[in-house]
């Protein structure tokens, strides 16, 4: 009788990993690899992909699963391929062709200009195709169940949008933007707005903040504690982009309880002008993260009993276990 396979030994990992998604997998299909190479492990995502798309996947082990909310607001990039002529249900290549045109296609220079209408904070309609949810129900389920999908509209940030390649009917384009942007939706969009139709044919994530799809490990090399080791990004690191401050013991306690501390000799090094909030990373002695707070330069005419000028407040705005 065939002995049972062994598990691989149990690792507890807290960390970030860099994840290149491949074309056809969904991202809980990453997470999944990543629960079968290390059991029993805490693993969370930020930002899906659908399936068509590739490119980049944050992945968070253990206490970094914590951290979500913190990376959510950073500035994504996407190469995004459009095509004109053709509208799909689904706003992609996945979807069935409901309209069709052969042309006459828009010169570069009008491409342009209409790109240039969808910049700054705008308002775009949610697609019917989306993991948004209405009634506990996800958007792409009351669509392929035939129910009604109410139309919603939300406010998005796109910081740039460049066009990389254009050669009638497609275009590759660049687009820079913030959380809640749905690049098939722009496409869509694109091609209402030039009267031809258009759908999304591919897409890829390539930065998220200050991370880069050359960076990550391919979905298809998930093997073992040791690649994603190697790949890993410490938690200490994760939120490298907010300033950072070391905090004896005892003030650490005071934050951990939920309470806010004040401080005043190493104030002068956190970069917070009177009145700005900022976020920071709270480090223990010995560089290990320990708390997100909020920073606050307190003014003395705000403050009963009056605050020392220059002097810092910092309030816990998440608390992490020891690691």
């Amino acid at each position: 009788m065939r002995s049972a396979p062994k598990r691989p030994p149990a690792v507890k990992l807290n960390g970030l990993l860099l994840v290149d998604k491949t074309e056809g997998i969904t991202s809980y299909d990453v997470i999944r690899r990543l629960k079968q190479a290390i059991p029993d492990q805490k693993i969370g995502h930020t930002g899906t992909l659908d399936p068509f798309a590739t490119g980049l996947l944050l992945t968070l082990f253990g206490e970094a699963t914590k951290l979500s909310d913190y990376l959510s607001d950073l500035e994504k990039e996407y190469l995004a391929t459009v095509k004109l002529g053709e509208e799909t249900d689904t706003q992609d290549k996945t979807g069935k062709v409901t309209k069709k045109v052969d042309g006459p296609w828009p010169d570069r220079k009008t491409l342009l200009e209409v790109l240039k209408t969808f910049e700054g904070t705008i308002k775009q309609r949610i697609p019917k195709f989306s993991a948004a949810k209405h009634q506990g129900k996800p958007f792409y389920q009351l669509a392929r169940e035939g129910e009604e999908v109410p139309e919603r509209d939300h406010e998005v940030e796109v910081h740039r949008i460049d066009v990389l390649e254009y050669t009638p009917p497609v275009a590759r384009l660049r687009v820079l933007c913030g959380k809640g942007f749905y690049v098939r939706a722009l496409a869509s969009d694109l091609g209402q707005k030039l009267s031809v139709g258009a759908h999304l044919s591919e897409l890829r994530r390539t930065k998220w903040g200050p991370y880069k799809v050359e960076a990550a490990l391919s979905a298809d090399a998930i093997s073992g504690p040791a690649a994603i080791f190697q790949k890993g990004v410490a938690m200490v690191d994760i939120l490298s982009f907010l300033p950072a401050v070391k905090l004896e013991e005892e003030e650490l306690e005071i934050l951990r309880a939920g309470h806010a501390v004040k401080l005043f000799k190493k104030s002068a090094i956190v970069p917070v002008k009177n009145g700005e909030k900022i976020r920071m990373r709270v480090c223990d002695i010995d560089g290990n993260l320990s708390v997100v707070a909020e920073a606050e330069r307190s003014s003395p005419a705000d403050e009963i009993p009056p605050a020392r000028p220059g002097e810092l407040l910092l309030k816990p705005l998440k608390v992490l276990q020891a690691t």
